[in-house]
């Protein structure tokens, strides 16, 4: 207030504000475009299957997953498989082994030895994890890399062995016009019950 005007009190009146009804609700906005690269879980079958198979052999429930046609669209298209085995009743005499077939074939180092792509040799129980990496070279073949842990399954996850290998080109029936069938087989020795615990297929989207 300044000197010349007379104190009416006027810097304490509240002026009046009117609020009206609230507006309609807008549109929805348009659908965001698809992400360009992610995971796709494709087959995730978590119920233990066993063998007691002194040979190679399915498991109780068939652990497989058939890849539909041309899934594997462009070269560079990619897959990981993820297989988890276990022993129960093993002995220092067990000898259990694992494999992971494509198409029929044996996922296994070039130079034919066993280890470690089809197998994992057990003297007590233990817990195998797998990890297979696909990708696709052309419609007839597949790069491959491969990876497994051995734990002791009673020693609180104790490491005993790790390995990896590659299979630079692994031919296949044309996947643009045929299924691939992806399988997890076993085999066992004495009267130890070999498992697998889990299969998982997840197509890798870039």
């Amino acid at each position: 207030m300044c000197d010349t005007c007379q104190d009416c009190g006027c810097d304490n009146i509240t002026l009046p504000v009117a609020i009206g009804p609230t507006g309609a609700t807008g549109a929805a906005g348009s659908t965001g475009a698809a992400g360009s690269a992610g995971t796709t879980v494709l087959h995730n079958d978590v119920v233990q299957s066993t063998t007691t198979s002194a040979t190679k052999a399915v498991f109780s429930a068939d652990k497989t997953y058939t890849l539909p046609i041309d899934k594997l669209s462009t070269n560079g298209s990619k897959l990981r498989i993820i297989a988890i085995f276990s022993t129960t009743g093993a002995t220092t005499h067990t000898i259990s082994i694992a494999y992971i077939e494509l198409g029929g074939t044996v996922v296994q180092h070039s130079s034919g030895s066993d280890e470690p792509y089809t197998l994992a040799k057990f003297d007590r129980d233990s817990v195998l994890r797998v990890e297979i990496y696909i990708s696709r070279i052309s419609t007839t073949s597949l790069f491959v890399e491969s990876q497994s842990i051995l734990f002791d399954k009673n020693g609180a996850g104790k490491v005993l062995a790790a390995n990896g290998f590659n299979i630079p080109a692994l031919a296949v029936s044309d996947i643009s016009a045929n299924t691939l069938l992806i399988q997890a087989k076993g085999q066992t020795t004495g009267t130890t019950t070999f498992n697998c615990d889990q299969l998982t297929v997840d197509h890798l989207i870039k």
